[in-house]
Formats: structure tokens, sequence, C-alpha cells
């Protein structure tokens, strides 16, 4: 997390919460926030609100290269690095799933992974084969 704190989004209930440097999770978007630590009372957002979040980001591109600068927030340029030593997916794995599990279901399949693997190009020059993220 960057020293500014980050948003994220629960893949449960689609809710999007701001955590603060100091790991305190207010919730974002239909509801007022809380200010309350996650686990102390705050609830998450309500399912029914996950329609109308995800239809606020339709552009893949615009998606990807947010999600990568979620990611980039979070890495540094760590990714970047164990591309170039051929430890990608071995070190960075999990957080490629996740980002490929998010991207779709914020722009669906239908676009395929182009503009994911673009934005990765862009930001630590992984060049991923097509067929990825789509």
């Amino acid at each position: 997390m960057g020293p500014a704190g980050a948003h994220v989004r629960c893949p449960s209930c689609r809710g999007v919460f701001a955590v603060a440097p100091d790991g305190t999770v207010h919730e974002l978007g239909g509801s007022p926030a809380s200010g309350a630590p996650r686990g102390a009372g705050a609830e998450p957002a309500a399912p029914a609100a996950a329609p109308a979040i995800a239809a606020t980001v339709e552009d893949p591109d615009q998606v990807a290269r947010a999600l990568v600068g979620e990611l980039a927030s979070r890495a540094g340029d760590a990714p970047g690095e164990a591309f170039a030593r051929g430890r990608l997916f071995s070190e960075w794995g999990p957080a490629l799933g996740e980002l490929i599990d998010e991207y779709r279901r914020r722009v669906g399949s239908a676009p395929g992974g182009a503009a994911l693997r673009a934005a990765l190009r862009e930001r630590w020059g992984i060049d991923l084969p097509d067929g990825f993220g789509g």
C-alpha cells in the first residue's frame, strides 16, 4: 500500500473501500463512509450495488490501466524485475490472477485481454502472449 493508502473492492460483496495507511477502512460508494475500522461495525456495501459500480467503468483500456496502477501502488517495480529474471509467475502469479479476475468482472470477457497486456507492457515492460487476460 502506498503512503496515501489505497482503494480496494471486496471480491465477495463488491463494496468499495478506502484503506488508510494506518489500516483504517472506510466504505465508499453509495453509502456514507462509516469511518469505523473493518470488523468494528462497518457494514459492506449491499451486493445489489455491484451493477452500478461495474457500469461506471466501461472502457477496457481505462480499467486495465487503473488495475495495473493499483497493483503498482502496492508492488512498485517488483513485477517488472521478476519478469526480467524470468520469475513473474512464480513470484506474482496469484496477484496476476486476481488482476485478471477483477478486469473480467469490470469489462466482461468479450474485449479479451489485449488492454490488460498493453497496460502491463506500458507499466513494467512485461510482454505476455496473446490469450493472457482474455
